[in-house]
């Protein structure tokens, strides 16, 4: 049963409805473009879709938003989610403990859902969607999903020392893929060193070795291959 505070003052009755669990994050998704079921999901991921259906009910039903069907705006449905896609240095995923979202660096969304249509044909095929051949009805349709990518703002070091050897320090751990290493050969390459005279210090930033990325989700070769090829630059 939702909470009734049983008096008029303004703040009372908002509380009744912007203060209940989980909706002020809902609300903070909304505010900052979120404008589907799923992506309002994607950025509250600890609430049940259930909650969700229900907090976003709640707003519904007070006018706080309105629920509007695809079908009903008239748009094709590349168009709209060109609409609401994402570009440039987009926001994405919730605040961080001091409040600040995270953002991508580049999103080409746009240019994706052209490039996309362009290939499958998508005008052709929409013409013969939702035809009926018996029993069976086929249509087609259009979905976005997103992944993320590499980060920067890391660090790469490395001294050459009169014997002729490089030595590279980096924090980058070990997950099998060898990438403490291949990230390193782009500053190798650059200073015109010799892979058998380099040397290579990893995996522990604990000893003063410069600070790495997480190693998932295809961010180390992204980011320590650019931080490597930053240090060789500026040398």
């Amino acid at each position: 049963m939702q909470s009734r505070y049983g008096q008029f003052c303004p703040v009372a009755k908002a509380s009744e409805v912007f203060a209940t669990r989980w909706t002020p994050l809902v609300l903070r998704e909304l505010m900052a473009g979120m404008h589907t079921f799923n992506d309002i999901h994607r950025g509250v991921p600890l609430i049940s879709r259930a909650v969700l259906v229900k907090r976003l009910r709640e707003l519904e039903h007070q006018g706080i938003i309105e629920r509007r069907q695809r079908a009903t705006v008239g748009i094709d449905q590349v168009e709209i989610r060109k609409l609401n896609a994402p570009s440039g240095k987009a926001k994405f995923g919730p605040a961080d403990a001091r409040g600040v979202r995270t953002y991508s660096t580049s999103c080409f969304v746009k240019e994706a859902l052209d490039k996309g249509a362009q290939l499958f044909k998508w005008d052709e095929r929409m013409a013969r969607s939702g035809r009926r051949v018996g029993t069976t009805v086929r249509g087609s349709g259009v979905a976005i999903s997103a992944y993320n990518a590499g980060s920067v703002g890391f660090d790469g070091l490395f001294v050459i020392k009169p014997d002729g050897r490089m030595y590279i320090q980096t924090g980058i751990g070990n997950l099998g893929t060898e990438s403490w290493s291949d990230c390193q050969r782009v500053s190798a390459e650059m200073m015109g060193m010799p892979w058998e005279k380099v040397e290579i210090a990893w995996g522990d930033t604990s000893k003063n070795l410069p600070w790495s990325c997480v190693s998932g989700g295809s961010q180390t070769t992204h980011a320590m291959t650019r931080a490597a090829h930053a240090a060789a630059s500026r040398s």
